[in-house]
């Protein structure tokens, strides 16, 4: 019984001890924890140590700083920007405070001119803590804003550099390397999430129609038939089978195509792009009633498609079906003037 009361008095000394320990970190200590989080470029951390000293005595911080997170709270993000112009002055090489400037300069209602002083205080934030990847990220978006998609795909380059698994920078810089229609580039990136998260459906596909454009067709059909695999109820199989059909043709192999287009048809029963397809692959591999039947499906689903009424006129001329040929014809260029 004594050597259980003594355990139990030395267990209650330590946690009074650690208490005692806890009650000693004053408003100033974080303010100062809360600086060296900054210089480490660890916003967040700075942001939480900053705001503990503030709620435990907003004295301890600048009079400016104290404002700013006043004017913060209570929303009122122009008299917020104003105060934190006077921190930075105050302290001007505490890159949390531009950090938040420029982050409540991209607010929603805010004047195009913000855009600039974000620009200025993410560079600052880059020259204080050069291994801060979101600075570079928001940084490559006002550039590519303004059209400097070079300088974008360099900041973003730096931020993947920083933090290779993030899969939004590898996103966002697919988007920048479109707009300088490098669509290896794009491929590259998109290459890069796949090896982050192979189970991610929507970047097979897009992959897979990158591909179709720059005809890697056996690249393109490799993603589509990935997409099948991995997630056989997504609600884009009939597309992706459509597509897959397209490729195959692409690669003289008809009869894949035709499959895939039924398959295509049997996820979407209305899907009339499908049957306007499949209608051609008949039409080539000698069922020419049955490419008719596939078109003439087609265009009873989308009665307005000009190019539907051309591909069964082009079927009935080889039937030697010349009215019904000439009617499809006429039909079709109706559509197309409209």
């Amino acid at each position: 019984m004594r050597q259980k009361l003594t355990l139990f008095t030395l267990l209650l000394t330590i946690a009074i001890a650690a208490s005692a320990v806890s009650a000693q970190t004053t408003a100033k200590d974080f303010y100062e924890k809360g600086k060296a989080e900054s210089r480490k470029g660890d916003f967040k951390a700075a942001g939480d140590d900053y705001t503990k000293a503030f709620d435990l005595d907003p004295a301890s911080l600048p009079p400016s700083f104290s404002a700013a997170i006043v004017k913060m709270k209570a929303k009122d993000i122009a008299g917020g920007l104003a105060a934190l112009g006077d921190a930075i002055k105050a302290d001007p090489d505490n890159g949390y405070l531009y950090f938040v400037r420029a982050t409540a300069s991209l607010a929603p209602g805010m004047p195009p001119s913000a855009s600039v002083t974000a620009m200025a205080d993410w560079s600052k934030v880059i020259e204080l803590a050069p291994g801060t990847a979101i600075a570079y990220f928001f940084r490559a978006n006002i550039l590519s804003d303004k059209g400097d998609f070079d300088g974008a795909i360099a900041d973003l380059s730096k931020a993947i550099e920083i933090e290779p698994k993030n899969v939004e920078f590898h996103l966002v810089r697919a988007g920048a390397r479109v707009k300088k229609n490098d669509i290896e580039g794009v491929i590259a990136d998109y290459s890069k999430i796949i090896e982050i998260d192979p189970t991610s459906v929507t970047t097979y596909i897009t992959r897979g129609q990158l591909r179709m454009g720059i005809k890697d067709h056996d690249g393109a059909i490799a993603d589509f038939t990935k997409v099948i695999e991995i997630d056989p109820k997504n609600p884009q199989l009939a597309d992706v089978y459509y597509n897959r059909a397209l490729v195959r043709f692409s690669k003289d192999d008809p009869a894949g195509a035709i499959a895939d287009c039924t398959r295509a048809i049997e996820i979407d029963p209305k899907y009339a792009g499908a049957y306007d397809f499949r209608g051609l692959m008949r039409g080539i591999s000698d069922d020419t009633p049955g490419g008719i039947a596939d078109i003439t499906r087609a265009i009873q689903l989308a009665p307005d498609i000009a190019s539907y009424y051309r591909d069964r006129a082009v079927q009935y001329r080889s039937l030697k079906k010349t009215a019904l040929a000439a009617a499809d014809e006429k039909r079709a260029a109706e559509l197309e003037k409209k």
